[in-house]
């Protein structure tokens, strides 16, 4: 029998108000400056390494904009997990963090709704949102079976991120996707880093060479 996950959240919004700060005649604050201006006008991009670090493959801007939309697709399935704004909800849900119950009326149905219009032919977990400084394994590293696809949505572009795919029992990465420059969501293919069926864990790397954080929006692995 499979266990359910129950959780519970209340929905609120919050203003941070900070006062202004200058760093006039500061090379240090300037240097920042320029590197997010940098970061800011980065187009999107995405490389594909294999086990020993070399680069196979750089996608097009025409394959980039597909995995865009294929994860404007997939975010449909989170978004009718949301509760309305300032309101309390109760969702219940199975391991891989889909809806099987909720106090938001039509939310289950909702979700099914949007997985059968993507035409889902795997298994799907959705993970939760997070801030990366260094790094951190999807579901505390969990081996996923034969990992297909990764979305990565953010509200706030980044510089670099690394995904790299460890399999069950190897000390060696498969392979690993670099992405960066993206602000919103993308699909990463996640098949063509290995070439042998098996299970892997999922790693998140913050490859930002300015040491800024990543904020990661909640996101969905497919898997079979």
């Amino acid at each position: 029998m499979k266990l359910k996950q129950v959780s519970l959240a209340v929905a609120a919004s919050f203003l941070l108000v900070t006062p202004s700060s200058f760093a006039q005649g500061n090379p240090e604050s300037e240097v920042k400056t320029s590197v997010q201006d940098k970061v800011e006008t980065l187009k999107p991009y995405i490389e594909v390494y294999d086990e020993e670090g070399k680069l196979v493959k750089k996608y097009s801007d025409a394959e980039i904009q597909l995995l865009i939309e294929k994860a404007k697709q997939s975010n449909k399935v989170l978004e009718a997990a949301e509760a309305p704004a300032d309101s309390p909800y109760v969702h219940i849900t199975d391991e891989n963090n889909l809806l099987t119950d909720s106090s938001v009326e039509g939310a289950v149905e909702e979700q099914q709704a949007a997985l059968s219009d993507i035409g889902i032919m795997s298994t799907t977990y959705n993970y939760s949102g997070a801030t990366i400084s260094s790094s951190l394994y999807v579901r505390s590293g969990y081996y996923f079976p034969n990992p297909t696809t990764i979305t990565i949505n953010t509200s706030t572009k980044f510089e670099g991120l690394n995904i790299r795919l460890w399999k069950s029992g190897s000390t060696i990465p498969a392979g690993s996707v670099k992405i960066g420059g993206f602000l919103g969501g993308v699909a990463v293919p996640l098949s063509n880093l290995y070439s042998y069926d098996g299970s892997y864990k999922i790693q998140l790397i913050n490859a930002n060479t300015n040491g800024a954080t990543i904020k990661l929006n909640a996101g969905t692995v497919y898997y079979n």
